[in-house]
Order: C-alpha cells, then sequence, then structure tokens
C-alpha cells in the first residue's frame, strides 16, 4: 500500500472541494448533507517504522451517527442521507494510517488509504478511501509501540471516497464523494490503540463523475474513520507502470 504525501493540502472544512487526482479532476463540488457521529478506531500495535514515520494498520467503525434532515438537489435528483444511519453504522473501514514522525511531541498530519466494507457503502472497484487528519497533537511518548494522541478538539479530518458505491444513497454511485469536518479527540489507550472520537462535519458530492483509480486508491485514519467517505485533499498522480490494482 502506497504512503501518501503528508503535506496538508486542504484549509477548513471546504477544502476539500478543490481535489486534484491527476487527470479527470473534480471541476465542482455541492454541499450534500450535515452530520455528527462517535466513533472508535482501533490500531494494531505496535505499528511499523516507514521512513521518518510509523504507519498503522486501523479498523474503524461509528458507534452514532446523526444526519441533519432535509432534501438536496444534486444534478437534478433528490438526495437525502437522513434516516439511513443505520447502514452507514453497520460498516467496517479498514486501512493503513501513516504519520510523518517516530516519536513525540508533535502536531502533525496524518493519511493513510482504506477501504469500507459493510451495509451503507462499498468499497470495492478500485474507489477506496483516502483519508487525510491535520493537526493531529502527539504526546511525548508517542511511538511505534505507543499510540500517545492527546485528546481534544481540533483535528481536521477530510475522507475521500473516490467512486461512491451505495445501495443507501445510489444517487451519487460513481461520484467522488468527500466528508469534512472537525474531530474530537475524546479518549485514548495508548499501549492497546484504541481512539474513541466525535466529529461533525459537511458531505459533499462532486459535480462530475470520475473513474476508479487505477491503482490502489483506499484511506482508512484512525479514522478509517469516516469511512463513509467521508476523507481527502491529496494530489496524487495515477502510476503509469503497467500493473492496476
Amino acid at each position: 500500500m502506497r504512503i501518501l504525501d503528508c503535506r496538508r493540502l486542504f484549509v477548513g472544512l471546504a477544502g476539500c472541494t478543490a481535489l486534484a487526482f491527476g487527470e479527470g479532476a473534480v471541476a465542482q463540488t455541492t454541499q450534500v448533507e450535515t452530520f455528527t457521529a462517535a466513533g472508535v478506531v482501533n490500531c494494531s500495535m505496535p505499528g511499523t517504522l516507514a521512513g521518518a514515520g510509523v504507519s498503522f494498520s486501523t479498523n474503524a467503525s461509528l458507534q452514532s451517527l446523526d444526519f441533519t434532515p432535509g432534501t438536496v438537489f444534486f444534478n437534478g435528483m433528490a438526495i437525502d442521507f437522513d434516516g439511513r444511519e443505520a447502514a452507514f453504522l453497520a460498516n467496517t473501514y479498514n486501512g493503513s494510517v501513516q504519520t510523518p514522525v517516530a516519536h513525540g511531541p508533535a502536531t502533525i498530519v496524518v493519511s493513510g488509504t482504506g477501504t469500507v466494507a459493510g451495509g451503507g457503502i462499498g468499497g470495492g472497484g478500485g474507489g477506496g478511501c483516502m483519508v487525510v487528519g491535520g493537526d493531529v497533537p502527539l504526546g511525548t511518548t508517542f511511538s511505534s509501540s505507543r499510540l500517545d494522541v492527546t485528546p481534544g478538539p481540533g483535528v481536521n479530518l477530510t475522507s475521500t471516497v473516490r467512486a461512491w458505491n451505495s445501495s443507501s444513497v445510489p444517487q451519487l454511485n460513481g461520484r467522488v464523494v468527500t466528508v469534512d469536518g472537525p474531530l474530537t479527540v475524546t479518549s485514548v489507550d495508548a499501549v492497546n490503540g484504541i481512539v474513541n472520537f466525535t466529529m461533525s462535519g459537511k458531505i459533499f458530492a462532486g459535480s462530475q463523475a470520475v473513474p476508479a483509480l487505477t491503482t490502489l486508491g483506499f484511506i482508512g485514519l484512525a479514522i478509517g474513520l469516516f469511512g463513509f467517505a467521508v476523507l481527502a485533499l491529496t494530489r496524487r498522480t495515477p502510476r503509469r507502470s503497467g500493473s492496476s490494482a
């Protein structure tokens, strides 16, 4: 799984609307929903040293989710996530998360790729989920064997599904769908790699359908986290090595 560039490529909540995935970039996005959520991320410990940083295998799940009622029209179709919370709560978000440092303290940007599996949205077909989390505070004891993440608000999380595939909201299938919003770390079990969080944010849909990635393009942060694709503003140039995912 290729590690994404750890540069912070988004500004504020609307930063996720300016995606650039090489050819076929999304020219415009529309906000289609807002939400609040809480969940837990489990990181396999210890992590793996990767360059100057550490990579963690993760799985995440949502424990509560509430979409805001109300219909938004997107490309002439009525979009409303409200009432479909159960399908998204049934999902699991699996991925690999990369930190750019191997030791704390530091305030960093984390990134990763992953897949979404379950009732709300599929992650197959090369679409996957891409995640970037900014301003993640690491404590003094952070290392590959200790996930010392400082509890508190202020983590800017962006999750992007490259090619949405959902039986719950099929009107967006084939589109780039991005979830963007602030995340609060409520508690951390540093030894076992367990992070609990709450989140509120917005969901955006791309005005153009984009082909699924031909190489591995999934992401799941400790927030595979918001897998329902909820997550990233990474500039990603497709590989042309002749292999495909």
